[in-house]
């Protein structure tokens, strides 16, 4: 019989702080972890990167707690049913919307045994809303029991996870890398867009695009959320070439509200909530779709090449972030949009460029579907291990 005991007996539950304003933070110093960080890796055995830091003089006069290396983390509120997990690679603070678990007794629980059994768990399933947010509480979490098999036992099942996982996180930066050489090739051929290094023509963005607004059929009427029409947000944005997405509208939808129907090849961009600090969500899509408030699509016209676009704005990713607003709900205005100024380059240097990511897109999507399979590999291996099947 195998024992279990519970979080609370396991481990000590230390929760997060409020994040510091903007100028509070330092290029040099401890690191502290937002969501945003948990978010970038889903599920990592070893958290290292992260993109703010704070000086050493800041958590005294805050009264910040510091968070071990070694530490278990995971999402407390707000984004609680993406089951984001982590293990600390470094001594950190944390965010209040994070929490972390510190083992009081290595010699009963294994981290990585421990990590890898709560990356098993849907926590959605212990949520509470507080405040408008799906939340847990500490007193819930630490009632979840783990089971304890011998410490050899634990060690050996999270030794077959960590190769499980080697192999999906090497996949995963071979996919990475295909974004690399995208923005490689593009600089290559037309230089660094924000100094215009090569000296093209420009224009203002405005000039040489159909800009669209979208909008949200109403949310009283179900029957419009049961069409074939691609109904794309900010959580659709993951991928560089859209066809689906999570929600689908109904023409009748689309006719009733102040969505459009947007034409294939425009680009898409997020310009309100779910705006990234370091890269700014773009894509394009190759099938007719509607998108909601928080996006907008630019039809290319002639002379701009869509796929030229995509790249052209992300490489202007970091200016044009500068002037998003706002901490809980970043936005790019209208008025900033329509002063974007991109450069020019010859149609058929623009082309070229577009077969060459067409073809790299095409070796992406290969790797991708390595991907999934190792994917699929490792969450099987992790429910077997925990219903002793592996």
């Amino acid at each position: 019989m195998i024992q279990k005991k519970t979080i609370q007996e396991l481990c000590q539950i230390i929760g997060g702080n409020p994040s510091p304003k903007e100028n509070e933070f330092s290029k040099d110093g401890i690191p502290f972890v937002k969501m945003m960080d948990l978010g970038r890796y889903h599920l990592t055995n070893n958290l290292i990167k992260v993109d703010y830091k704070i000086s050493p003089d800041y958590p005294k006069y805050k009264s910040l707690k510091n968070i071990p290396k070694g530490s278990i983390l995971l999402p407390r509120s707000g984004s609680v049913g993406l089951n984001h997990r982590a293990i600390l690679g470094m001594d950190a603070f944390i965010v209040s919307h994070i929490c972390a678990l510190n083992i009081i007794d290595n010699n009963l629980v294994h981290n990585k045994y421990l990590y890898y059994y709560l990356s098993s768990i849907d926590m959605v399933n212990i949520t509470k809303q507080t405040t408008g947010l799906d939340a847990i509480t500490f007193e819930d979490l630490g009632k979840i029991k783990i089971p304890l098999p011998l410490l050899k036992t634990q060690k050996k099942i999270a030794a077959i996870l960590d190769k499980a996982d080697e192999l999906r996180q090497n996949d995963k930066k071979i996919f990475e890398k295909y974004d690399q050489l995208a923005k490689s090739v593009f600089l290559e051929m037309f230089g660094d867009p924000v100094t215009n290094s090569k000296n093209w023509v420009t224009d203002s963005l405005i000039n040489r695009v159909k800009m669209q607004g979208g909008g949200t059929p109403s949310k009283k009427i179900p029957e419009y959320y049961t069409g074939s029409i691609p109904w794309v947000s900010p959580k659709d944005m993951k991928y560089n070439y859209i066809t689906k997405s999570i929600d689908y509208i109904t023409e009748e939808a689309l006719q009733k509200s102040s969505a459009n129907l947007i034409e294939p090849y425009s680009v898409l961009l997020v310009v309100r909530s779910g705006i990234l600090k370091n890269l700014l969500p773009v894509a394009i899509n190759l099938v007719p779709i509607a998108i909601n408030q928080d996006m907008k699509a630019l039809k290319c016209k002639v002379g701009l090449n869509p796929y030229f676009l995509m790249h052209h704005l992300r490489c202007q990713s970091s200016k044009i972030l500068q002037t998003v607003r706002g901490t809980t709900a970043d936005n790019i205005s209208s008025d900033v949009l329509k002063k974007i100024t991109i450069t020019l380059p010859p149609g058929d240097l623009q082309d070229s460029f577009a077969k060459i990511i067409v073809n790299i897109e095409k070796q992406r999507q290969l790797t991708e579907i390595s991907l999934q399979k190792s994917e699929e590999l490792f969450q099987s291996l992790l429910l077997r291990a925990f219903k002793g099947t592996l």
